[in-house]
């Protein structure tokens, strides 16, 4: 059961970080778009 529920743990983790790079990178494409005018 513990280890069912770190995977489950890792895996929100993961799934986290993919959002916040991907949050990121958005932000620096944007940044990129309006800098370039």
């Amino acid at each position: 059961m513990a280890f069912c529920n770190f995977v489950l743990a890792l895996c929100a983790f993961d799934l986290l970080c993919m959002i916040t790079m991907a949050i990121h990178a958005l932000v620096y494409l944007v940044m990129e778009e309006i800098c370039s005018y």
